[in-house]
């Protein structure tokens, strides 16, 4: 990570979030740099097709359109491992088989993963996540 993307996500988890309006909340256009498999916008190259949801301020949902250019992904991928290898932290190699995958064509598509775990935490007004997950770390 990069000392301008720990500032920004400095900011969004000690700055932004703790003043978010209770209710429902959607972050988007986030820098292209924090968004390793985000479609990039065509206007603006440095921001990515990505967001997130908040629900009181807790990040309950986080999305993005997905990048579907092999040759582009392949190359975010060399570029971030070129960052890590200058951060001294241990290699994370491109997966072939993604790779692979795109290259027999991907349709223009977009994901979202829900935390239901912190959604629960939310609607159930629970004090902690352990209150709500099926199964706590304590009983792994």
């Amino acid at each position: 990570m990069s000392a301008r993307d720990a500032c920004l996500d400095y900011l969004l988890t000690h700055r932004v979030q703790p003043a978010l309006d209770s209710g429902l909340t959607a972050i988007s256009g986030f820098p292209a740099s924090q968004a390793m498999q985000a479609r990039l916008h065509a206007e603006q190259s440095d921001t990515a097709e990505r967001f997130e949801f908040f629900l009181d301020g807790v990040e309950i949902a986080n999305g993005s359109a997905e990048l579907t250019d092999p040759k582009e992904l392949e190359g975010r991928m060399l570029a971030d491992g070129a960052k890590r290898r200058a951060l001294d932290l241990p290699p994370v190699k491109p997966d072939p088989r993604l790779l692979a995958a795109m290259n027999s064509g991907l349709p223009a598509c977009a994901g979202v993963a829900v935390g239901i775990d912190r959604l629960l935490m939310r609607l159930l007004d629970a004090d902690s996540i352990q209150d709500v997950v099926a199964f706590p770390t304590d009983r792994a």
